[in-house]
């Protein structure tokens, strides 16, 4: 007898105990979601005869009658078991075969009175709960599927085959009210399917393609019917990339400035947004989709950059016109887009599915089975659907989809190899034999931009008035330092993906990164491109953002960063302040390896007599330093030499930084150092009533360096070993 067993805790339903036909009947409807197309929960509906004075057997954990010492079956009266008492939640399991053969795991949804002795149950599976409660979604940069299925799946008990937790997640999900529209996501994405663990808890894994189960013809009732469909002639699936840029555009996400202070509100975002900012507000808590809020005031964040493309692939299927298009799954990208089409293409290209009624053994939804169709063939095939109705036969209206191999699943690509110019002979780039025929995306580096030069330094100042009043001299500043360059451009990017990688490609070169600019704010040159036969960068876009290995995390295409600034010049002083010592050295530099260059020092103004005439000279500013260098010493008033028209100390020239790292752009130039200032020095030759002035010269300002030569470009190619 194939009896159907019910157990909630440890009480035990039998079919003595169900309603049997007449009504609403007691019914089963179990799904596969096949490419994870869809993600219906199974179901479960049935009668339940109450009967107060009825005695109930009680069962253990494997569902089987608990006895005593004795020997004597444990029982308990129907009034402990009282349907009315079930709560939404409370679990049941179902058993075929006697209670040998576990169904599934179910969550009661409903209980409803039905007839004087019959309540009637509703169901559902661990997937169905995942419709009651959200997910908050977010941006994931490299995240593993099993973290954010265990995120969804909260307190509902489940297992992850290692394989499939251990796919690498890249792009966004939204915030949903129910989490199972995102889990539905996840496994379309990776190709995931829901099984039944022993104890009927949901496993997630791949579908199986080698075992095979055999369905006796006896239990293939007469009848069925074979479907015929239009296959898919033509796949094309989006791909999508979210960059968070600081030129994103900043948009308000939440205003309230005049009303009534917010406390612990939910602001949703209409799309992904980073940066939040928050003006008068308090943020409690936030994630890319939403942010929980407190208090008057406004809230903005800066929109991710959304980029995409569209992966396309034909079938081969001759028929009418019939393209399928896959553009909403936003954890679709690059390094799994190829396996989505492969896998979309292959469902979709099925010609046939056969309709059967037939007796309910050990099947299951997602099974590989083999039957003979209505015609008599022998055929192989998986079950898509059953609904099952609950009798002492069970029996399954079945939907068995025919010429379907599963997969490709997860990323699509599990190594990598980066070729650079010196892996290229003769303009000819080969490939290991292990990576020949493999599926492979192809992405091309360009050389990035050289940086802009750094700016000169200014000339140190000089005095500009002249006084005949000796006590009347002033203090004359510095030069300032050279403004830093800014960094070169990013270079440029073009990938392209092959079903079969070739041996090799001719016309291979690697960009080279563009030189920096010459000379005080000079713009750096363009890198030039990287070429693989008739595919070029010329022909893709500039990096909006660094490119990551979505294998390793590691980032390409990086942008540098602006130089440093030039010191200024110090300041000297005027002729009349020649004993209060107000000169200043120039400013020092510190490099960022935190070693320090100094600036020049000063010089003090001095009074002296020689050939009948008095002397009395400025101070003068030492030069600023600059990136590892030096300022420089002015030249005072020599008594010697009767030296007395005074020059400010050179600014220092800035050394220039060496090439960029591969593919990385070229940093910004450094600025030079000022020069020292100089203010105006007198002579009066004895008995005469005038003076002779000098204004002084300022020191001259130092060179600002080239900007920095660009990364060379990369070739990256990913794969799956042949």
């Amino acid at each position: 007898m194939n009896m159907n067993v019910i157990t909630y805790g440890k009480q035990r339903i039998e079919d003595e105990n169900l309603a049997i036909g007449g009504g609403e009947g007691n019914n089963l409807m179990l799904y596969h979601g096949m490419i994870g197309e869809e993600l219906k929960p199974d179901t479960f509906s049935f009668n339940l005869i109450y009967d107060k004075g009825k005695l109930l057997f009680l069962i253990d954990a494997n569902g089987k009658y608990l006895q005593d010492a004795n020997g004597k079956f444990l029982v308990v009266k129907a009034d402990d078991f009282d349907p009315e008492s079930f709560r939404f939640g409370d679990t049941l399991q179902y058993y075929i075969n006697d209670g040998a053969t576990m169904v599934g795991q179910f969550y009661v949804q409903t209980v409803k009175r039905i007839a004087k002795k019959i309540y009637r149950f509703t169901c559902t599976s661990g997937i169905g709960m995942t419709t009651y409660y959200g997910h908050n979604g977010g941006i994931y940069e490299s995240e593993s599927l099993g973290n954010i299925v265990r995120e969804i799946m909260g307190n509902i008990p489940y297992t992850i085959d290692a394989a499939l937790a251990d796919v690498t997640c890249k792009g966004w999900l939204p915030k949903v009210k129910a989490a199972r529209d995102n889990l539905q996501a996840l496994l379309f994405m990776s190709g995931g399917s829901v099984k039944k663990n022993p104890n009927g808890t949901i496993n997630f894994g791949y579908i199986g393609s080698g075992v095979v189960k055999t369905i006796p013809d006896v239990n293939l009732n007469v009848g069925g019917s074979i479907e015929n469909f239009e296959p898919a002639t033509r796949v094309e699936v989006t791909s999508h990339e979210y960059h968070a840029l600081q030129t994103d555009e900043r948009i308000t996400l939440y205003e309230n400035t005049t009303g009534v202070a917010a406390t612990h509100l939910v602001v949703d975002f209409t799309e992904p947004c980073h940066d939040l900012e928050a003006t008068g507000l308090t943020i409690e808590e936030s994630g890319a989709n939403y942010a929980i809020v407190t208090g008057i005031g406004t809230l903005t964040g800066q929109k991710y950059t959304h980029v995409t493309s569209v992966y396309a692939i034909d079938t081969g299927r001759k028929s009418e016109p019939n393209v399928i298009q896959v553009q909403n799954n936003f954890m679709v990208n690059p390094g799994n887009v190829a396996n989505v089409a492969k896998r979309v293409a292959g469902y979709y290209s099925i010609a046939k599915e056969v309709s059967y009624t037939m007796r309910v053994t050990n099947e299951r939804p997602g099974d590989k089975v083999n039957f003979k169709d209505p015609f008599g063939d022998q055929q192989t095939g998986y079950i898509k659907n059953m609904h099952v109705t609950l009798s002492k036969r069970l029996n399954a209206a079945a939907t068995i989809a025919l010429d379907w191999t599963p997969g490709p699943f997860g990323d699509a690509y599990s190594a990598y190899r980066v070729f650079r110019q010196a892996d290229i002979v003769n303009g000819r780039l080969t490939f290991p034999a292990e990576m020949v025929g493999a599926q492979a995306l192809v992405v091309l580096l360009g050389g990035a931009g050289g940086g802009q030069a750094g700016f000169d330094g200014e000339q140190g100042h000089h005095a500009t008035v002249i006084d005949h009043e000796p006590d009347l001299g002033g203090v004359v500043l510095g030069g300032a330092g050279g403004s830093p360059g800014q960094p070169g451009e990013r270079g440029r990017i073009y990938s392209f993906y092959v079903n079969s990688l070739p041996s090799y490609y001719d016309g291979a070169a690697v960009g080279v990164g563009g030189a920096g600019g010459a000379s005080n704010g000079d713009l750096g040159q363009t890198g030039t491109d990287t070429t693989l036969d008739a595919y070029s960068t010329a022909d893709g876009s500039q990096l909006i953002d660094d490119y990551t290995n979505f294998l390793t995390g590691d980032s390409y295409g990086t942008l540098n960063t602006e130089g440093e600034r030039g010191g200024d010049g110090g300041i000297g002083s005027g002729y009349g302040d020649w004993n209060l010592d107000t000169s200043t050295n120039g400013e020092n530099h510190t490099n960022e390896d935190e070693t320090v260059n100094y600036g020049g020092a000063y010089i003090n103004g001095v009074r002296f007599r020689a050939s009948k005439r008095n002397y009395r000279t400025a101070g003068v500013g030492g030069g600023g330093a600059a990136h590892k260098a030096d300022g420089n010493v002015g030249q005072g008033g020599d008594p010697s030499t009767g030296f007395w028209r005074v020059v400010g100390g050179a600014g220092a020239d800035a050394e220039t930084w060496p090439q960029a790292t591969e593919t990385q752009a070229g940093r910004g130039g450094n600025g030079g150092g000022g020069g020292g200032g100089a203010s105006a020095s007198y002579s009066k030759t004895d008995n005469q009533s005038g003076y002779s002035y000098d204004l002084g010269t300022g020191g001259a300002g130092g060179l600002g360096s080239a900007g920095g030569q660009g990364g060379d470009g990369l070739i990256i190619v990913y794969y799956n070993p042949a």
